[in-house]
């Protein structure tokens, strides 16, 4: 048992998988490895992912049947996109999903309802879930001890919060070792340029394609992540402007994802930035942008709908879910014929371990 409990805790690359071995586990153990459990995981946890954002947006004022509608359908369009291709066909990439939908919960349990200390530990644990399902989760803890503090809550809530984080660090970080081939993030830091370039990229692909093309992909995502920080940053802004005070206001759990993904994709870009800016484009990490983009759009509808442009709000969102869907025909295509290949190799693979016969073509392929 102790074994297994360690093995669970390994570090895997930068990671530490405890949550998704889980589910690789079950996996094994109730379909034969067939992926048949993660890749419906995968599915079924995006299709959460956007119940609890949507669940978020109307306790932040979002009402009215044609701006709810036009509210999922974006959302849908969004956290379902094929640009997230690998996402949805690998089944060992479940711990995407997991991972920003338990930070998601977090920031939602804290900043949507009274502090009472059965809320803060379900918040605690669900910080948990993320920091030990990706390395992308170990920010989630961190800032949601700084959405406590904005939030005002009672000394008890920050104490338990506070001490959770340090736990969660210390047992994620005990024994953590540098990975090979990953860039020096000592020397990344000093490449200002690339890095920002990296970042708006990593967070911006998703829209920058839909709306400026794949043509030149590197500069449409950056152009795409220009656009999304401006109505982050404009939409910051006017929310503090209409709420003063936004003490239990939902779309402070929407910003704390936010910056739990900007603060991801800085972390990526410092470990990978030897790889190239086109590194950022990869579609598992299309998981975190698209995320990024439904939580930006999200915040800028709830910002409209307190001013004089209310009426034309449900209208506008629903024709950029129209829009976004028409904009992957060839993202569609190409997830198609990832998704054959990825069948075919596996075929191979299987072919080849059964004969039992050495075959050193086949078993480069496996």
């Amino acid at each position: 048992l102790e074994e297994t409990l360690q093995s669970l805790f390994d570090q895997h690359n930068e990671h530490r998988l405890f949550f998704p071995k889980l589910i690789f586990a079950a996996d094994l153990l109730f379909t034969d490895g067939s992926k048949v459990l993660t890749f419906a995981s995968t599915i079924v946890l995006q299709v959460v992912h956007t119940a609890v954002l949507f669940y978020l947006l109307g306790k932040a004022g979002v009402t009215g049947r044609a701006v709810r509608l036009a509210c999922i359908s974006m959302l849908l369009a969004l956290l379902l996109s094929p640009m997230q291709v690998e996402n949805l066909t690998t089944g060992f990439q479940v711990q995407w999903a997991l991972t920003f939908l338990a930070s998601t919960v977090s920031f939602a349990i804290l900043a949507t309802g009274y502090d009472s200390i059965g809320r803060v530990l379900l918040a605690c644990s669900a910080a948990g879930v993320a920091c030990f399902s990706m390395a992308s989760g170990v920010f989630t803890p961190v800032v949601l001890l700084v959405l406590s503090f904005v939030l005002n809550t009672r000394a008890e809530t920050r104490a338990i919060i506070a001490l959770s984080t340090v736990l969660y660090l210390v047992l994620f970080f005990s024994g953590y070792h540098s990975v090979a081939g990953h860039s020096d993030p000592a020397e990344s830091i000093k490449r200002v340029e690339e890095l920002s370039s990296f970042l708006l990229a990593y967070i911006g692909a998703p829209l920058g394609f839909a709306v400026f093309g794949t043509e030149d992909r590197v500069h449409a995502a950056v152009l795409g992540g220009i656009v999304l920080l401006s109505l982050a940053a404009m939409t910051t802004l006017l929310t503090l402007v209409q709420r003063p005070s936004l003490k239990r206001d939902a779309r402070l759990a929407v910003f704390a994802v936010m910056i739990s993904i900007g603060m991801s994709g800085g972390a990526t870009a410092l470990g990978r930035l030897d790889f190239g800016i086109d590194g950022a484009l990869a579609s598992k990490y299309m998981t975190p942008a698209l995320i990024f983009t439904g939580c930006t759009l999200s915040v800028f509808l709830c910002t409209l709908l307190g001013t004089n442009l209310k009426k034309y709000v449900g209208l506008a969102f629903s024709c950029f879910a129209v829009f976004f869907i028409d904009a992957q025909n060839e993202h569609t295509l190409m997830a198609k014929d990832f998704a054959v290949r990825l069948h075919d190799k596996r075929t191979l693979a299987g072919a080849a371990l059964l004969t039992g016969v050495f075959d050193e073509a086949a078993m480069v392929a496996v």
